[in-house]
């Protein structure tokens, strides 16, 4: 483990319920400098950031609360989550919020938990009616899954989306709202989406075609 200048140590002792911290390089016999800036990699994924019709959202209200505790100064940029693991790797970010758990991102960052749940499986359309489970939507071939590129989803819905994009049956959009719209439009027929965000979903559609939500692994 690399260490970490006494700067970093202070602002990593602080943020014990934020998200992802990566790893951070110092010589030991440096003077302590200011604390920042440090820069924060955020992504558009109601309710956790929003841009419009404001900024608002739980994390930026976490990175917030952060700055205030530590007198740390921290910026945040907008990216997707592809993008964002992949500046967390090269020491670009040094910390994002909001990320699911996998070996690949202990490898590059200190993760810590602060928040718990689940994602569920949104279906539309007269295709998916009497699919119960993730092996129903998986036993028919026709039937094609919306995810985000760089998205974590865990490991039963991430061993499940990879078994469908073995087959040809993934589709991926660059952030979630793309997700929507895309779902919105017809090009899949199930959409994994976190319990927070399928009040979004739902009001996407209008009330012109009513969706079903499947909590498979609850």
């Amino acid at each position: 483990m690399p260490r970490r200048s006494p700067s970093w140590r202070r602002f990593a002792a602080i943020c014990a319920c934020t998200g992802a911290v990566a790893w951070g390089t110092a010589g030991a016999s440096e003077p302590p400098p200011r604390c920042g800036p440090h820069v924060a990699g955020l992504y558009v994924y109601a309710p956790f950031y929003e841009e419009e019709p404001e900024r608002r959202g739980l994390d930026l209200d976490m990175l917030q609360e952060l700055q205030r505790r530590s007198g740390c100064e921290l910026r945040s940029v907008v990216e997707s989550r592809l993008r964002i693991w992949d500046q967390m790797r090269r020491g670009v970010l040094q910390l994002t919020l909001s990320s699911v758990i996998t070996p690949e991102r202990r490898e590059v960052a200190e993760i810590h938990p602060y928040l718990q749940a689940r994602f569920q499986l949104v279906m539309r359309g007269s295709a998916t009616a009497g699919v119960a489970s993730l092996a129903d939507f998986e036993a028919r071939p026709g039937l094609r899954l919306l995810g985000v590129r760089g998205y974590a989803y865990g490991p039963t819905f991430g061993a499940w989306a990879q078994r469908l994009r073995a087959q040809g049956r993934l589709v991926e959009a660059s952030d979630f709202h793309g997700a929507v719209r895309m779902f919105r439009a017809g090009r899949a027929d199930g959409l994994i989406a976190a319990p927070s965000a399928v009040p979004d979903v739902q009001a996407a559609f209008e009330g012109t075609a009513p969706v079903r939500v499947l909590d498979p692994v609850p």
